[in-house]
């Protein structure tokens, strides 16, 4: 048995979250015998993991790697690294203050509403929190502008980050790491990457042979046993310790590497 785990952004779709090649039909054929399991491998939550890879590769994963490896899920049972407890509480506890401040407060699937275009409450500032999320943390500092539409406000973020850094982060959890072109802050697992999440898929398929393909150096295993396989558009690092790498990029590129591993 081949588990062949995907990195999404990147690979499985560019950077506004669109597929740039129909690869549905090989991924039913990938499928059919049983002998390979495709496994998203990312730091997307598993709720979005499975519209996402559903939507855009015609993918239902029975098998995910979810927050940088934090949450493991197999056919829908989950196994966590570090169990992190006391998220929920903090989201209340940020949501309070920041309404103390007259600041608005939308709890959801905040990636696919920012990367959507979803309208919120005109000429206000707002808290943008992703309650898809089970083992960290990712929220948003957005200004929305008369037409509902949210966009990054470096004032706004700052003031927002300090607020965050003031209050007691759930044991286990990173400070927040803030990307400014996005406005997004987030908090993960201390000392967790993909690799955790896929040593514990190797605890349950200890005879499978394991591949994972990606785009950049945080997609690394670091289990030499690993297959590496880079798109295109990957990084020098990757590259460098892949077995196969693609001439195209991105969803093209992943059928390359597909294409390659069913060969092996």
């Amino acid at each position: 048995m081949k588990i062949v785990m995907l990195d999404q952004d990147g690979v499985v779709c560019d950077r506004q979250y669109q597929p740039t090649a129909d690869i549905s039909e090989l991924i039913y054929e990938l499928g059919q015998d049983g002998q390979i399991i495709i496994a998203p491998n990312t730091d997307t939550p598993v709720e979005r993991i499975k519209r996402n890879y559903y939507q855009m590769i015609g993918l239902k994963p029975t098998v995910i790697v979810a927050e940088r490896g934090a949450v493991v899920e197999i056919n829908g049972r989950q196994d966590l690294v570090k169990n992190i407890c006391g998220i929920r509480e903090f989201i209340v506890e940020a949501e309070k203050v920041f309404r103390s401040m007259n600041c608005c407060v939308e709890i959801g699937d905040a990636s696919s509403w920012i990367h959507e275009g979803k309208k919120f409450r005109p000429n206000s500032y707002t808290l943008i929190v992703d309650g898809l999320r089970e083992q960290t943390i990712a929220m948003y500092f957005m200004k929305i502008g008369y037409d509902g539409l949210a966009s990054v406000d470096p004032v706004f973020a700052r003031h927002g980050l300090e607020v965050i850094n003031s209050l007691v982060l759930p044991a286990g959890l990173d400070k927040p790491d803030y990307n400014e072109k996005y406005g997004i802050a987030i908090c993960n697992a201390t000392g967790v990457s993909k690799t955790d999440g896929y040593m514990l898929l190797r605890k349950q398929y200890s005879l499978a042979e394991f591949y994972m393909v990606g785009d950049s150096d945080s997609d690394i295993i670091l289990d030499e046993s690993v297959i590496h396989c880079a798109v295109a558009n990957a990084s020098a690092g990757l590259k460098e310790k892949a077995s196969f790498i693609a001439d195209r990029p991105i969803t093209e590129g992943l059928a390359e590497c597909l294409e390659w591993i069913r060969s092996q």
